[in-house]
């Protein structure tokens, strides 16, 4: 089985990846952070032969290469590359708008895979944020979540259809009607179903440097923006850049 777990970062990607992994009995790894890179890949390819093939003559080489074929083997090769290292069967998990915006590629070369989609209020995001990385602005934690996303939302409908979107706080406060979810979504008899829900009810792994990320926190009711430890002019930011997101995906500020 392939899954491809994304989301924002700080919105319950490693609680799902690893919950997955263990219940089909997958050895630990990290990030992957690597697919992505496919399409890196198709810009460049883009950019290049639209500059050239502007300005270059009929009979030039650059004219008369396939580019869709060049592309669909460069594909290919990311693929063998993924698969070297992660093997035929594997959990992927790649937070960031990279890896939404990638996820095409993934389609392509794992249409079988399923994907799972992390997804987590805004507010309770940017916290975690700033708490887990210290050396972040306030602005860039904003961004975070923001370009996720909107990411999310601006991806082919049909990949999101067939995708299964998984809130973080429901992960803590329903785990039984979530593991339910994901075990449906992905083919998991009872007994796996049973290990998701049993992971959904611990951390993750051991943190130190967060705050809204434990159990006991996550079943908390959704922090205000009046309640939040900002300043007003980061509450400003945040409904700039955060608050239309938020209405697009039925988060309140209040």
């Amino acid at each position: 089985m392939q899954v491809f777990v994304v989301g924002a970062p700080r919105s319950g990607t490693t609680r799902l990846k690893t919950a997955i992994a263990d219940a089909l009995g997958l050895p630990p790894s990290g990030e992957g952070h690597f697919f992505p890179v496919a399409s890196e890949l198709d810009g460049a390819l883009e950019r290049y032969f639209t500059r050239l093939r502007a300005r270059a003559g009929p009979r030039t080489m650059v004219q008369q290469v396939d580019a869709e074929a060049l592309r669909r083997g460069i594909h290919e090769r990311v693929r063998v590359a993924f698969e070297a290292v992660a093997g035929l069967d594997f959990v992927e998990k790649s937070p960031g708008p990279e890896a939404i915006r990638a996820l095409p590629f993934v389609v392509e070369q794992w249409p079988a895979a399923r994907i799972v989609m992390a997804r987590r209020r805004g507010i309770e995001n940017v916290i975690s944020a700033l708490h887990k990385f210290p050396n972040w602005t306030f602005e860039a934690a904003c961004r975070s979540w923001t370009e996720a996303m909107s990411a999310w939302d601006r991806l082919d409908p049909a990949i999101r259809r067939a995708a299964l979107e998984v809130d973080q706080m429901e992960m803590a406060r329903e785990p039984a009607t979530v593991a339910a979810a994901v075990g449906g979504h992905l083919g998991f008899e009872r007994a796996r179903i049973a290990m998701l829900e049993e992971a959904f009810g611990k951390r993750a792994h051991a943190r130190r440097n967060t705050r809204v990320s434990s159990m006991e926190e996550l079943q908390q009711p959704p922090v205000p923006l009046a309640g939040t430890p900002w300043t007003e002019a980061q509450r400003a930011t945040f409904v700039s850049l955060c608050g239309p997101t938020m209405e697009a995906f039925g988060y309140a500020l209040d």
